[in-house]
């Protein structure tokens, strides 16, 4: 299985706002409601919020920004949507909305939930099964409520590293749209598997991949590099911000944009969470993908907007974003 291009967005914690009441809270309340019911997260919690041009921003919004660069009518086998969180609609869901507002045209479409940051990794099986000529595989993940700092257990090793001691590893919102094909692209992949982790048998497990496939450099999940960190893979890289789903594959385009390397560089990925399973491809590459950093236009986020607000304050004027997702792509 080959990538021939590489789209991706973040971000970043310091635009969004907080709100206390936000106005679509009606919209909102299904998602706020599992929350509590699964993680016990009050139901009064104040609201992440990106405001843009008055809107808020969602991660269907996202996912619809990252498919921009493909030509509009083209066609395509599958599209995979891998996301973990829900959308801030959460009764709208963002796989739906891909198929009716995206340009483009797919005879297969499937979502992956659940999986976290090891959807990275776990659609490569999925689109060997799904795919005959070409292929988009799109990462989304938007967090709603702030960060929980929480306890990581690793009673196992006899250890017990809390969050609040240590920090919770910064995170950051993203989009990742790729173009996959079965053959003759720039960056050929090879499944490599699952790995059960742990401290005790991390450092033999990155050995061993090291061993297997020889490779130029590793990327390896940012949140989890205290894990993972050794001096026998010096070549071991991270972000500052970790992008959930999209990490490791904004890892390396970040890197292939900055080193542009010669054909044949093996690299190796390994996408990973907390709960001690790994999953870990690797790529050998041919030559450069497409490499596209998008954004939203300067000027467009409402710093003005910040602040907690009081139910009843209505100087928010943020509208559901269902409403103007084909402003996205003006």
């Amino acid at each position: 299985m080959f990538v021939d291009s590489i789209h991706w967005l973040t971000l970043p914690d310091q635009d969004y706002v907080l709100e206390a009441s936000p106005e679509d809270y009606h919209a909102l309340s299904p998602y706020l409601y599992a929350e509590k019911a699964y993680l016990g997260t009050p139901m009064d919690s104040a609201i992440r919020a990106y405001i843009r041009n008055g809107k808020r921003v969602t991660s269907g919004d996202m996912a619809c920004k990252v498919l921009e660069p493909f030509q509009q009518g083209s066609c395509w086998d599958t599209i995979v949507l891998a996301q973990s969180y829900p959308d801030r609609y959460a009764l709208n869901p963002p796989l739906a909305r891909l198929l009716h507002e995206v340009p483009l045209h797919f005879g297969t479409y499937l979502g992956l939930s659940h999986l976290g940051p090891l959807a990275a990794v776990e659609f490569i099986p999925l689109m060997h099964w799904t795919m005959q000529r070409q292929a988009l595989v799109v990462f989304s993940e938007q967090r709603i409520l702030p960060w929980k700092e929480e306890d990581v257990d690793f009673s196992e090793q006899g250890l017990f590293l809390s969050r609040k001691e240590e920090g919770p590893y910064p995170r950051t919102d993203m989009a990742v749209a790729m173009e996959v094909r079965p053959a003759g692209g720039a960056l050929e992949l090879h499944y490599e598997g699952k790995h059960e982790w742990s401290h005790s048998n991390a450092e033999t497990i990155i050995a061993s991949l090291i061993r297997k496939y020889s490779p130029d450099q590793i990327f390896i999940q940012s949140a989890l590099h205290h894990v993972f960190d050794s001096d026998s893979a010096p070549a071991v890289h991270r972000r500052a911000e970790d992008a959930h789903s999209g990490d490791v594959w904004i890892q390396l385009a970040e890197w292939l944009s900055l080193n542009q390397p010669e054909p044949g560089t093996r690299v190796l990925l390994a996408a990973g969470d907390d709960h001690h399973q790994m999953s870990v491809c690797s790529v050998t590459v041919h030559s450069m993908p497409a490499l596209n950093l998008l954004t939203f236009s300067e000027g467009e986020i409402c710093h003005e907007e910040s602040g907690l607000y009081d139910r009843k304050d209505q100087r928010t004027a943020a509208q559901d974003s269902s409403t103007y997702a084909s402003s996205l792509s003006r």
